[in-house]
């Protein structure tokens, strides 16, 4: 028996930027199955335009979409998504490596697992930086899992930096063999406590909706299982501040999509976070628009539109 292939794509100290990629990795190919869709090391990672499935349901072999290696030489590693839909049963990125930059623009990640499951470490500038604009997450466990640094000496105050702009967080819809319901167990953060206090961890939010009534601001050992409207926004204050989080969307019914029935999770499609009009999240923008990811972009995306026929063409192929 064959211990199976770690990845499909692996970086070095390299530049790689896909634009227009649509995958499919299937549980019924049982011998291409990777541990990870692309491993990088102190490289640059764009996915522009790209929908990857990997909802692999009861099999633990796939592990994340991007796992980040420890860093060679002090480097940062830079991933860079735009407009693109990843749907996954193991985490979307995973890093061993502290020094991480994430920029995440218009997409809509989902995962029955963490979103983020990021190494960290204490330093006089944070060495993670996360930016989030307009985007969905959707996460069966945690959105921001950080854990420190193996063999990381601590060096200052500051451990990670997230900025969050006009982005919707929810829990994952939950396995279901019919129909499915939100996860219960999704939080926003997982951290041990030395990470949260004197708020190491920098939140700078502005205009993003959140589940409270299904989104826990702790996960964990840090759990307080809050569900009220004044218990998640009390609890964010405590942890990042008076003025982290500007015009935050944290009240029950906030977010409400237009089909609240949703399809198996193997069958999820971008269309089906498609917010309801008559709800807040719909109109709570700057400009009174939809928060989050649009939907319609990202289905159209997935569906080969915006694509030429030869591109077309790839949907239907899969690992």
């Amino acid at each position: 028996k064959t211990a199976g292939i770690t990845s499909f794509i692996t970086l070095k100290n390299s530049t790689l930027e896909m634009t227009g990629g649509n995958f499919r990795i299937s549980a019924e190919r049982k011998g291409v199955v990777p541990k990870h869709f692309l491993v990088c090391q102190d490289s640059q990672l764009v996915l522009d335009q790209c929908a990857l499935r990997a909802m692999l349901i009861n099999d633990r072999r796939f592990q994340s979409v991007v796992y980040v290696e420890p860093d060679a030489a002090g480097k940062s590693s830079l991933i860079l998504m735009n407009d693109s839909f990843l749907s996954a049963s193991g985490t979307v990125v995973e890093s061993r490596t502290p020094r991480l930059s994430l920029d995440i623009r218009n997409s809509l990640l989902l995962s029955q697992k963490d979103i983020f499951d990021l190494n960290a470490q204490a330093s006089g500038a944070p060495l993670l930086r996360i930016s989030l604009s307009q985007s969905t997450l959707a996460a069966g466990g945690t959105v921001f899992a950080l854990q420190p640094a193996s063999g990381a000496a601590s060096a200052g105050n500051a451990v990670a930096q997230i900025f969050a702009d006009e982005s919707l967080f929810l829990p994952a819809p939950a396995t279901s063999a019919a129909r499915s319901d939100f996860s219960q167990s999704a939080a926003l953060f997982s951290s041990p406590q030395a990470f949260r206090e004197k708020q190491q961890i920098q939140w700078w939010g502005n205009s993003n909706g959140f589940m409270v009534e299904r989104l826990d601001v702790l996960g964990g050992n840090g759990s307080g299982s809050q569900k009220t409207d004044a218990e998640f926004s009390q609890e964010m204050t405590r942890l990042f501040g008076d003025e982290a989080d500007q015009r935050a969307l944290s009240i029950r019914g906030g977010i409400l999509l237009q089909d609240p029935k949703l399809p198996p999770l193997v069958k999820i499609d971008p269309i089906h976070f498609q917010l309801l009009p008559t709800c807040k999240a719909a109109s709570w923008s700057d400009l009174k628009q939809s928060l989050g990811a649009d939907p319609a972009v990202l289905q159209t995306m997935v569906q080969g539109g915006s694509q030429t026929p030869d591109q077309r063409g790839r949907i239907k192929r899969a690992f």
